[in-house]
């Protein structure tokens, strides 16, 4: 008589580990009130095993900013999800990502200041593993970008004087900077 085949119940791996890092940055140390912003989010799968469903957060400053999109490129055989945008200040972005081992996705961020922006700008981004890995390296899991207000300076110059001159005679101007 035939025998019923056995089902063999699949194990799960324990002891996984995959060092996930995030950097955030601007490669600027300034902002300039009124002129967008373009910051680069890169989340980096050190190894050695992959992940599939870390979150990856992002916050920007709520008040130096008006709103801010986001685009993401993933290497060959990992995934984003993200939607583009935009998103309004005060909202913290997240998004699911798959990245194998030794791969990436980097995200850029253009995010729009408003003209009379003040005081410092922080970009907090931050990638967490989900449950059931193990990051070795959690130090690396969040990284902030503060960047100080460039000054700015709106002058006007308005001159007042004689349209017509007679050779030898004396002009008087004057010169106003507001």
């Amino acid at each position: 008589t035939p025998t019923s085949p056995t089902a063999t119940p699949l194990v799960t791996p324990t002891g996984i580990t995959a060092d996930l890092a995030v950097t955030v940055s601007n490669n600027k140390t300034t902002y300039t009130p009124g002129l967008p912003e373009i910051y680069t989010i890169t989340v980096t799968n050190n190894g050695p095993y992959e992940v599939l469903g870390a979150v990856v957060s992002y916050k920007p400053s709520p008040g130096q900013i008006v709103d801010f999109s986001l685009t993401c490129v993933p290497d060959a055989g990992a995934t984003c999800s993200l939607a583009a945008g935009p998103y309004l200040s005060g909202i913290t972005f997240s998004d699911l990502v798959n990245i194998p081992a030794f791969k990436k996705v980097v995200y850029t961020a253009t995010v729009n200041t408003p003209s009379n922006a003040v005081g410092a700008m922080t970009n907090i981004a931050s990638v967490s593993v989900p449950a059931g890995i193990t990051d070795p390296n959690p130090g690396n899991n969040s990284a902030t970008d503060t960047d100080v207000s460039a000054p700015v300076a709106n002058l006007s110059v308005v001159t007042i004087g004689p349209a017509t001159y007679t050779a030898g005679g004396t002009i008087v101007y004057t010169v106003t900077v507001t």
